[in-house]
């Protein structure tokens, strides 16, 4: 059903002028939005404008159920012809219910056509945006908007920010705004609304904070006064609500009343005996009796028999005098939450009520029976942060704690509390804590050990697990399985790694232990890609995705090394675009969990490089160069650094810079895993650039025997390109046009296109092999040339793409939060965008609050502020400077 009249002029309402003048101002506007909430007197404030001002109006109040545009058109139609009609301007046959966006547009045109030439004027207000689907939005209220002015006017009214292309219009100066800020009553507005219904003046005391908690909102002054007609005289009901908030707000209340309501004031919905539970009354039942007979703030939920509920503004304003005065009463009602909680098996929510009450040594007990458990469930943050409101003394006094603080540790990358542990016998067992966590703490101190490339280290923890007379099963099961594949990775078997790493992911999905599975799958997937199985790789970090959306799990380090392989399969890829927004979510998720934000720099800054943008390639650098020294820096991520340093002196000649690196880094006999490979790659790389090519040819060889070369087939083909180029420039064109052939031959099974092989190399002489390897080998010629054109329209569109401001390139946003960040400038809201974006309005307010912080603003205006600043400033570099 729709309301094609404007309803009536309420007689006992106050009037704006204020308001008034506002609506004048964005009625100047061909278009105009009114958008607040629910309650904030959008149609009143509108209805007396239309009727003060006496604006020729056609007026449709929507309903959900009029969604689809074959409801919609013929009632927007209809409603014009009443108010053209009554100017004298006859309207065309009302359309038929089935049409296309053309016919849409054709019966919009026919009404404005007749309107221009009639020289009629009229204004179309829908009331209710927010019902409309997003097809009746594009197919009917769009065209709307592009023919609005010259006579037609249309105003909508909406509670939430409709998905329409309304930032054009503002940009254009088309398009007027009233917003929930100048709808909310002034304080003097809500003087004068209590003289017009005869409140008492002036207000008692014990009204401020329930005037406070209302803050100018219209709907609750209207269930106000619903309330006071509904208990007898205003004076009489005033009385009783003052004597309630006065009470509560000078302590005077009994302590049992008093703490039945702050009680209240942390439930949404309260039973008998929930409240007997956190309230410690025995006679729970007769305190909510006696609250709900003053009919002031509790009532019956008319939903859930059994049920109380309380009034929402006087549970705000109630929460607000806890805030101030009640810190004693709210500390303890959290104790006894927690308690509550805890016994119903919600350990979250029990300790997040602890952390606020519950005081150290609840929350040293509850840790050292549950903090595992927590851990495993993706929940290290909020056991961080109870593990830091501790006193020193609590990991003596309760060693599961320790075990705790050390895995925390591991997952931000630190082994620094390792090194404060001292070594204990492989017979003894730590002190206070049982046998099976003892191995587990074997395992921790295997995994600090790879961590900092210790592998003897880590094999002798790895043995001492077995000398402890306790089996290994569950957590300590499913850690084993990580540390022997993070050895076996170490030592170059992948094939075994990856077994390992499947048999650990196995585990932890049986057992629920998120996080493991999670780190076995991010490790899945990078031995994938070393292996050369691209497309594996994909389907391993699509599994990972599945997984944490079905658990509802948040970004984890593990996210961060999941994200940083598939920037590298994505570059193989050559989608370049992709690559940089998922570099940029790494970089967030690094400084989010404060781990080192190297690995991702890094790849931002090869990113720059291959894009042709030195520049920005060595801001990048420069930003990583200093965590290159940071503790426990992984010998992968300097060579990565490197790599990226040596492609970027290749382009700038510089030789000196590259003989001195040389001679800091001497040859390794055998390269046992990918980093110690890659880092025989960058000497070969180098001694390419200083024109070397004997002793490029000899790292080449040294490479070749060690069982890295043998299962990493990525690694491999980088190889064989280098020593072709290597052997080219050393006159020996048969040996190079072997190297070639197997490369390119590698390369095609990869289903990569290996961008080393265009971009990362010197590759004066790559087109001369090539030609050479034409006659023969035409196929794979052709797939190489066809990867070096596209490399070079991605150089291209990298070097005359608008530059961006250099403090919006430091935000990092991710690829994700700069979509939201751009439709918070087109001015939608979270649902929109949730819509728009097929993500859910929870994952919406997760990116925005992420947004905000980056951004150092509070408030969604500043933001959207923002946005439309930056999508100027890239329209002006973009623009071109002559016709």
């Amino acid at each position: 059903m729709t309301q094609d009249s404007h309803p009536v002029v309420q007689t006992d309402w106050l009037e704006r002028n204020r308001l008034l003048a506002c609506l004048d101002e964005a009625a100047n506007c061909p278009i105009v939005l009114v958008q607040a909430p629910a309650g904030f007197g959008k149609t009143t404030a509108l209805v007396q404008w239309v009727s003060r001002r006496s604006v020729p109006c056609a007026w449709l109040t929507l309903t959900p159920h009029v969604m689809e545009p074959k409801e919609l058109l013929p009632a927007i139609w209809h409603a014009l012809d009443l108010s053209l009609s009554a100017q004298g301007v006859p309207c065309s046959p009302a359309p038929n219910e089935r049409f296309t966006r053309a016919d849409s547009e054709l019966t919009t045109d026919r009404i404005l056509n007749q309107l221009w030439d009639s020289d009629a004027h009229t204004t179309l207000v829908l009331d209710g945006v927010e019902h409309l689907s997003q097809s009746s939005l594009n197919r009917v209220v769009e065209p709307l908007i592009r023919h609005a002015g010259a006579g037609f006017r249309l105003i909508m009214l909406s509670r939430t920010l409709p998905d329409l292309p309304l930032s054009t219009c503002r940009l254009s100066a088309r398009l007027g705004e009233v917003d929930r800020e100048q709808l909310r009553l002034t304080s003097q507005e809500e003087a004068d609304l209590a003289a017009l219904w005869g409140l008492q003046q002036p207000w008692p005391s014990g009204w401020q904070p329930l005037a406070s908690a209302l803050n100018g909102w219209i709907a609750g002054w209207v269930m106000l006064r619903q309330r006071l007609r509904r208990q007898g005289t205003p004076c009489q009901a005033w009385e009783d609500i003052e004597r309630y908030l006065h009470e509560v707000s000078l302590n005077a209340l009994p302590p049992d009343m008093l703490n039945l309501l702050t009680t209240l004031s942390f439930c949404e919905r309260l039973t008998d005996d929930l409240a007997a539970e956190l309230s410690d009354l025995p006679a729970a039942a007769d305190q909510l009796s006696r609250a709900e007979a003053s009919g002031a703030f509790l009532a019956r939920s008319p939903r859930a028999p059994g049920t109380w509920i309380m009034e929402p503004f006087y549970r705000q304003s109630l929460l607000r005098l806890l805030g101030t005065r009640g810190m004693d009463q709210s500390r303890a009602l959290h104790a006894r939450a927690a308690q509550w909680f805890l016994s119903q098996g919600c350990i979250v929510e029990a300790l997040n009520h602890g952390l606020k009450g519950g005081g150290p040594k609840w929350l040293a007990k509850t840790l050292s029976h549950h903090g595992q458990a927590l851990l495993d469930a993706g929940e290290t943050a909020l056991v961080a942060s109870a593990l830091e409101q501790l006193p020193e003394g609590a990991l003596h006094d309760h060693p599961a704690l320790g075990y705790l603080a050390l895995q925390i540790a591991l997952s931000k990358q630190d082994t620094t509390p390792f090194d404060q542990l001292t070594p204990l016998p492989p017979s003894r067992a730590t002190p206070g804590i049982s046998p099976t966590t003892s191995a587990s703490v074997q395992l921790l101190r295997a995994q600090a050990a790879l961590m900092t490339e210790d592998v003897t280290a880590a094999e002798s923890c790895i043995r001492a697990t077995s000398s402890f007379d306790a089996p290994v099963s569950g957590h300590g099961a499913i850690l084993s399985a990580c540390i022997r594949g993070e050895l076996s990775v170490c030592k170059g078997h992948y094939r075994t790694a990856l077994e390992h790493f499947e048999v650990a992911e196995g585990l932890a999905r049986a057992h629920g232990h998120h996080q493991h599975a999670l780190w076995a799958m991010a490790q899945q997937a990078e031995i994938g890609f070393y292996r050369g199985q691209l497309e594996s790789t994909h389907r391993v970090g699509e599994r990972f995705g599945h997984y944490m959306h079905k658990h509802h799990l948040h970004p984890t380090p593990a996210t961060e090394h999941l994200l940083r392989v598939k920037v590298s399969v994505n570059i193989e890829w050559l989608r370049l675009e992709a690559a940089e927004s998922l570099c940029h979510e790494a970089l967030n998720i690094a400084r989010e969990h404060k781990i080192s934000t190297l690995p991702a720099l890094t790849r931002l800054a090869a990113l720059a490089s291959l894009r042709g943008q030195p520049e920005s390639a060595r801001q990048w650098l420069d930003d990583a160069f200093e965590l290159l020294y940071a503790p426990h820096c992984h010998s992968d991520w300097q060579t990565l650094y490197d790599q990226v340093w040596l492609s970027l002196c290749r382009e700038h000649d510089e030789k000196e810079a590259v003989e001195r690196w040389l001679y800091r880094n001497p040859p390794l006999s055998m390269a046992r895993n990918h980093f110690e490979y890659r880092y025989g790659l960058n000497r070969q790389m180098a001694l390419l650039l200083l024109g070397q090519y004997a002793q490029a040819l000899e790292e080449g060889s040294r490479l070749s025997t060690g069982p890295a070369d043998r299962e990493a087939a990525y690694l491999r083909l980088q190889r064989l390109i280098l020593s072709s180029l290597a052997s080219w420039q050393a006159d020996r064109p048969e040996q190079a046009q072997s190297f070639m052939v197997e490369a390119l031959t590698l390369s095609e099974h990869m289903l990569a296109c290996a961008v080393w092989l265009m971009g990362d190399v010197p590759d004066s002489s790559l087109p001369e092999i090539l030609d050479s390897l034409a006659p023969t080998r035409q196929g794979l010629v052709q797939g190489a040339l066809r990867v070096q054109e596209l490399l070079r329209r991605a150089r291209h569109s990298g070097t005359q793409s608008g530059r961006v401001p250099e403090d919006a390139r430091r935000l990092a946003l991710t690829r994700r939060e700069w979509d939201v960040l751009e439709k918070v400038g087109e001015g939608l809201s979270n649902e929109q965008i949730a819509n728009a974006l097929f993500v859910a309005p929870s994952t919406v307010r997760s990116h925005l609050k992420s947004i905000y912080q980056k951004l150092g603003v509070h408030h969604r205006e500043d933001a959207r502020s923002f946005a439309n600043t930056l999508t100027r400033h890239q329209a002006a570099s973009l623009s071109p400077s002559s016709p």
